[in-house]
């Protein structure tokens, strides 16, 4: 557990002014430049204010490597996974805020290989998790504060590798080598693409040109970035049809978010090592930038 940096945190508000971030290229066996040279010097008292993040707390429990970490959205729950061949190492740590401390709550069983992806509902309500064992397990907020498994589903052909929420807590998509995404709902509903399907992220309801109406930003192994309008149908399925496409990477889309308060503004990250900010049109006919 990391604390933010003054200056990190000053520059997110936009009170900050100063020469950018250092950086260190990757290391090779090259002796040739990989970016433009900066023209300013980077001091170590501007490092340590605002590329620094100070080591608070250690947290110990898992048997093995990390594969992936969460927090709700009031900030007092994290939810924690590793890689796993079965279901001991399998389930789920989550873990609360008590005092100035993180101290392990409970472990979620339910899975029974590496959980690679997990999400808390906006209302906190919910954790769903996805897993390479082709699962979806959904567990539910209890009135002691703890979580319990509701649900376990598994439609997937493959392994299942992204999960996210939409805004208001209603419905969430999950994303699979089997080359679909699938909404949840009271009805699961599902849309095929050209390849497995590794990052999805809801936008907020400004993107949507209609009432009722879900944006999806799907990005896919191939690189590819697609924006999905999703609206229910009379028979409680979804329908679903893709609205924009952008290459925007040429490997892998390993995560996708959008900016909080800036609609159409996302960012995205791939396996290429590339990080991506696109602009993205509202509605049908839009415009990436």
């Amino acid at each position: 557990v990391f604390a933010v940096p003054e200056g990190m945190a000053a520059l997110v508000r936009g009170e900050h002014s100063s020469a950018g971030f250092g950086m260190l290229p990757e290391l090779s066996l090259t002796t040739k430049a990989t970016t433009d040279a900066s023209t300013s010097l980077v001091f170590v008292g501007d490092q340590l204010n605002r590329s620094v993040w100070p080591e608070l707390q250690k947290l110990y429990g898992h048997g093995n490597e990390l594969l992936c970490v969460t927090s709700n959205s009031a900030r007092t729950r994290l939810a924690s996974a590793c890689k796993s061949r079965d279901s001991q190492f399998a389930a789920i740590w989550l873990w609360a805020s008590a005092d100035e401390d993180i101290v392990p709550l409970q472990q979620l069983p339910g899975h029974a290989s590496s959980v690679v992806q997990l999400a808390f509902s906006p209302d906190d309500r919910s954790l769903v998790s996805v897993s390479k064992d082709r699962h979806v397990c959904v567990y539910a907020l209890q009135p002691d504060g703890s979580y319990s498994l509701a649900t376990k589903q598994k439609v997937h052909k493959r392994i299942v590798w992204t999960c996210g929420w939409a805004h208001d807590s209603r419905l969430f998509a999950t994303g699979s080598r089997d080359d679909t995404m699938i909404l949840w709902g009271h009805v699961a509903s599902a849309l095929s693409f050209s390849s497995a399907v590794t990052a999805v992220a809801f936008a907020k309801p400004e993107m949507s040109t209609k009432e009722g109406t879900y944006v999806i930003a799907v990005g896919l192994e191939s690189g590819w970035v697609h924006l999905v309008a999703a609206s229910a149908a009379a028979d409680g399925k979804w329908e679903m049809a893709t609205t924009q496409s952008i290459r925007a990477h040429a490997a892998t889309v390993t995560r996708l978010a959008w900016h909080p308060t800036t609609a159409g503004l996302m960012v995205s990250t791939s396996q290429d090592t590339s990080v991506v900010l696109l602009q993205l049109g509202r509605g049908e006919g839009g415009t990436i930038e």
